[in-house]
């Protein structure tokens, strides 16, 4: 009974962050701030609708979580709240679109002629996260393992080749960017600038879940899986909006100190740009 309370208090959380309080907040600051955002408002009428269709259909869930025996069945109920995260994440996805597309992080950046690097399009601090999160968990797998290949050893290298496939694909994009010609280099630059955020988000998000997920093992915990997974997408759709959007957005949209000159060519990494943006703002 304890656990289905507390996760009912998460999911609840859950509910109202991402489908109420977050698009709300960034709808009233976005649109004071921010004429492209304000622009993608318009063209997209059926964002407010859809986050409060979103926090009915989360209450339905929740309901049907606390006076069924949905929790019992724990596959199915992790694949509920995932499916659900990602729902309520489409429509702030979808409207940031256009938004993103005019950052500096975007084609418009008037100095091409640089090399590539992924620090440019993501945040030195993701990029170790995911990084610290992926070796220390095969790390950790690789000490505890006993030399049998049981149901749960055989779930590493299907992460490890998840891990590969991320890291491949970014690799790839980077070393097209900078054999590409310059007059085609805008096209790279569009791809990782929407990718690499992207797919280290996703990184952090897999190994995150996973490291969880053998900590409730090891302490016999498993049915507070749910709350476990219902917590970390909160954790992680805060990063989401905070390092890929937000920053992002503040950068572009927040004037420059006239002491200064403003910085062209390629992007900043997404905190730099983030805190460049607040500094800007007293001076």
């Amino acid at each position: 009974m304890l656990t289905v309370i507390v996760f009912a208090v998460v999911f609840a959380s859950q509910i109202y962050l991402l489908s109420v309080h977050l698009p709300r907040k960034l709808t009233a600051r976005r649109a004071a701030e921010s004429p492209e955002w304000q622009q993608a408002l318009q063209t997209s009428r059926f964002y407010a609708p859809a986050n409060i269709a979103l926090a009915v259909a989360g209450a339905i869930l929740l309901s049907a979580f606390l006076f069924t025996d949905a929790l019992a069945a724990m596959t199915p109920a992790l694949l509920a709240i995932g499916g659900y995260f990602f729902l309520q994440m489409a429509p702030l996805a979808i409207v940031a679109g256009p938004v993103l597309a005019r950052s500096p992080a975007t084609a418009n950046a008037a100095d091409v002629s640089r090399p590539a690097r992924l620090a440019d399009f993501v945040s030195p601090l993701l990029m170790g996260l995911a990084v610290a999160l992926a070796v220390g968990y095969l790390a950790t797998q690789s000490a505890l393992w006993d030399g049998t290949w049981d149901k749960r050893m055989l779930k590493v290298p299907i992460f490890a080749a998840v891990q590969l496939f991320l890291v491949g694909n970014l690799t790839w994009q980077l070393a097209a960017t900078r054999r590409a010609a310059e007059a085609d280099r805008a096209e790279g630059i569009q791809a990782l600038a929407s990718m690499a955020p992207m797919f280290t988000l996703l990184s952090i998000g897999i190994s995150g879940y996973y490291f969880g997920k053998d900590i409730l093992f090891a302490l016999e915990v498993q049915a507070l899986r749910p709350v476990m997974m219902s917590a970390f997408l909160q954790l992680l759709a805060l990063l989401a909006i905070h390092h890929v959007f937000h920053c992002a957005v503040s950068s572009s949209d927040t004037p420059r100190s006239t002491k200064a000159p403003a910085v062209t060519g390629w992007p900043r990494s997404g905190l730099l740009r983030c805190h460049r943006a607040r500094l800007s703002r007293w001076t």
